[in-house]
């Protein structure tokens, strides 16, 4: 429930045979949690904060959407901003929340301001972080690693099934394995997923639904440093071997400790096949 807060909505119509289609969604503009708020393990938390420390390379989050990849773009900035004191620069479409803290750009296509040009343009600016909203074609793509190549550190979302999925979406856009093995800090794949209730040991049901708010979380699968380098190697066609934690061990492990039900295991098995 949202009181004395201020939101932004965005709002979409879709004209059908029968009436007006109409999604409204809610984004409230006075919180932005905290990173060890945002996963289910920790230590995922802590390793996300560890990758700001880099000056200069690639982080990439990938997700479908509603995964919460925005919310983890904005707390990680947040973070560097208080505690780095950084010059952020972000490129969004549309920008989600406000922030007075960072020089927020957003896109508009009809005035000549792509994810591409705008990137070109940002690099003027002499940030130390960018943030893309999403890297959605070759040209972005080049940039981004060219910007990473020169001193920046780069945080952007990418559409992939998986964090290994992120480094062939890469490579099609055109990025060459030289120009991954250069540039890439990290790549995280997230999940949002909604957490055991306590009352009815299940998905919440209407009693526990009015009796208390629905908690999720998220789950991420992160990739770097010698795994990464492995995948990198495999992606090449070399011998390799990686064994990072991948989101399906993690969320079993969730029910296994019983953060998550054994549903919600199979509810993701059946959604990730559909992808």
């Amino acid at each position: 429930m949202l009181r004395n807060g201020q939101v932004f909505i965005r709002m979409s119509t879709l004209p059908t045979v029968n009436d007006e289609s109409l999604v409204i969604r809610i984004l409230p503009q006075d919180h932005v949690p905290k990173i060890k708020h945002l996963s289910l393990f920790p230590k995922a938390s802590a390793r996300l904060l560890s990758f700001l420390n880099h000056s200069h390379g690639l982080i990439l989050f990938t997700g479908p959407t509603n995964s919460g990849k925005t919310t983890t773009l904005y707390s990680l900035i947040q973070f560097a901003k208080k505690n780095f004191n950084r010059n952020i620069i972000t490129l969004e479409d549309p920008v989600e929340t406000r922030n007075e803290e960072v020089l927020q750009v957003q896109v508009n296509e009809k005035a000549g301001i792509t994810y591409a040009a705008g990137l070109r343009a940002i690099l003027r600016h002499d940030p130390d972080v960018i943030v893309l909203g999403e890297i959605r074609d070759a040209e972005t793509a080049r940039t981004a690693i060219r910007a990473a190549l020169t001193g920046h550190l780069v945080l952007s979302t990418l559409h992939a099934k998986n964090a290994k999925g992120a480094l062939y979406r890469m490579l099609e856009f055109g990025v060459t394995m030289n120009e991954l093995e250069q540039t890439m800090v990290a790549i995280a794949a997230q999940r949002l997923i909604e957490l055991t209730c306590p009352f009815c040991g299940e998905r919440c049901q209407l009693y526990c639904k009015l009796n208390r708010p629905i908690r999720r979380t998220n789950v991420f699968e992160l990739l770097f440093g010698k795994e990464l380098g492995e995948c990198i190697k495999e992606a090449k066609g070399e011998y390799a071997h990686s064994s990072y934690e991948t989101l399906q061990r993690l969320i079993r492990k969730g029910v296994a400790l019983g953060y998550l039900s054994k549903n919600t295991y199979h509810r993701w098995v059946y959604e990730e096949a559909s992808l």
